[in-house]
């Protein structure tokens, strides 16, 4: 397990400048893979979210989170927006963040054994269909050295700033973001959905 005391870069609405900064300057060396998130209509739920208040729950366009392999074999989230702490357990984050879209799912306890919360064969709740997120899995690698964001997603229709900017300079050259968010491409990467998902984090 990585050492907690890990120094954090992080603007909010910028998660994925929030990550590349984890994975590229205070975690150069670690495995793992970044994960963003989204769907065709960039419109997703997504739970135990800081800006959520006491509910939990925010509907964003897009979130990006980074899957950590340890030496161990363990695997944690580091999700520098949940309301869980990081690193934790993916199999803690799934159930807590994402679980809901199960249709018997009911909030356990963080610190579950994994697997204990995903049914062998899982039903997941018709009405949220159309908000299942997709998930674009990209190894660690080739985002610290591809990624680049000029920032453009996040200005208004006067030119002025949606959200403040973060204190760094924009990452990289050009906007790959807005691609790599485009789930109609194959590549980089692999793309999942949700089912998929699970079953990729979590197959024997």
């Amino acid at each position: 397990m990585v050492s907690l005391e890990v120094p954090i870069q992080y603007q909010p609405f910028f998660c994925e400048e929030n990550i590349w900064k984890l994975v590229a300057e205070s975690l150069p060396q670690v495995d793992g893979e970044v994960i963003l998130i989204s769907n065709a209509e960039q419109a997703f739920a997504l739970n135990s979210q800081r800006a959520g208040g006491d509910a939990g729950v925010v509907m964003w366009d897009y979130h990006v989170v980074f899957l950590m392999h340890d030496e161990d074999g363990q695997q944690t989230i580091w999700d520098l927006d949940t309301t869980l702490g990081y690193p934790v357990a993916a199999s803690t984050w799934c159930d807590q963040s994402l679980g809901f879209y199960l249709a018997d799912w009911s909030r356990g306890e963080a610190g579950r054994r994994q697997r204990d919360w995903l049914p062998a064969t899982p039903v997941y709740r018709s009405e949220l269909t159309e908000i299942q997120p997709m998930f674009r899995v990209i190894p660690v690698v080739q985002y610290r050295t591809q990624f680049s964001s000029d920032r453009r997603h996040m200005k208004a229709e006067d030119g002025g700033w949606l959200q403040e900017l973060p204190p760094w300079k924009a990452i990289g050259e050009g906007h790959r973001l807005a691609e790599w968010l485009g789930f109609e491409h194959a590549e980089p990467g692999r793309v999942l959905n949700l089912p998929e998902f699970f079953g990729d984090l979590f197959r024997e």
